[in-house]
């Protein structure tokens, strides 16, 4: 009897160490695969060194989080290494999770063993995007590798990279309001909304984009418009003749609001706006009421009586 129960008191035992042994074989296989895959990626880039510690070591202090963290010395370092580090930049810029990634990182966690030491791809854009707003202009020989990089996986980060050149960046943002991609047209209309790029070129090309196929892109490139109260005469006429034929409800509603902001005293916008009334949309109709309650007529030019 005492036999059988150390007998059956050893196997929980045996179990536990079996799964042990399991556990840690598939830690050192997820190790050692993923040094080889970063040594296949590492091969292939320049990753030049600055106070004797390398540019791709530097961008993981990217990764830090909390109130205390700072990027100076990172932000140092990258500006030291100036335009040796664009490769590297680039290269992270492009990044992609491949199947064989995904599949390392999804086994680590599906065994509960630690994360390899790889960053996927939104990871590696972010380090990239921190080091290119750390070189400003200094990083403007890049413009013609980061507009080749735009993709629907990436836009958000190459774009935003693309703005932080100042006027350099210009004509890619530009371009891209004709791209193919529906979020990529919408999101450089919102940059173009913040750049310094110059309104006389910008105001004609977003309001071309009133006439988007895309009902987001058209409703981004109102509320870019609402923004820009400098080119307010070349931006209502557009406005209004888009409101006029607008048929998506969350689209009018960026309509009326740049309405709103730029024409409040125009006849021709009050029109269009009254016309857009009595939707199925409150917050729509709301705007609306808010816009012809607050609408004045404008004031009669010098030299006239006011009837």
């Amino acid at each position: 009897m005492t036999q059988r129960t150390e007998s059956n008191g050893s196997a929980p035992t045996a179990a536990r160490t079996n799964m042990l042994g399991v556990g840690t074989l598939v830690a050192v296989i997820l190790l050692l695969a993923a040094l080889a895959t970063s040594v296949m990626v590492r091969s292939s880039v320049p990753d030049p060194t600055c106070q004797k510690r390398r540019l791709s070591d530097w961008l993981t202090d990217y990764d830090k989080l909390g109130p205390t963290v700072t990027f100076a010395e990172v932000n140092a370092a990258v500006r030291q290494l100036g335009t040796n580090a664009l490769p590297e930049l680039i290269s992270l810029m492009r990044a992609k999770d491949s199947a064989w990634l995904c599949w390392l990182l999804n086994s680590a966690e599906r065994h509960h063993v630690p994360r390899p030491p790889l960053a996927n791809a939104e990871r590696r854009h972010s380090r990239a995007l921190a080091a290119f707003r750390a070189l400003g202009p200094a990083a403007e020989p890049a413009l013609p590798a980061l507009a080749a990089s735009v993709r629907h996986d990436n836009f958000g980060w190459v774009l935003s990279a693309v703005a932080g050149l100042g006027l350099e960046g210009c004509p890619v943002l530009l371009s891209c309001l004709t791209n193919a991609e529906a979020p990529i047209r919408a999101y450089a209309a919102a940059l173009l909304g913040l750049s310094q790029c110059d309104p006389a070129v910008v105001v004609p090309a977003l309001c071309a984009r009133l006439g988007d196929p895309d009902s987001d892109v058209r409703h981004q490139v109102a509320r870019t418009l609402a923004g820009m109260a400098s080119s307010r005469d070349l931006a209502v006429p557009a406005l209004v003749q888009a409101l006029r034929r607008e048929g998506n409800n969350k689209a009018k509603e960026a309509l009326v609001f740049a309405l709103l902001q730029l024409a409040p005293s125009d006849s021709s916008a009050r029109e269009a706006v009254a016309m857009a009334y009595g939707t199925d949309n409150k917050e729509l109709d709301s705007l609306i009421r808010r816009y012809l309650g607050q609408w004045r007529p404008p004031l009669p030019a010098a030299g006239r009586e006011n009837p």
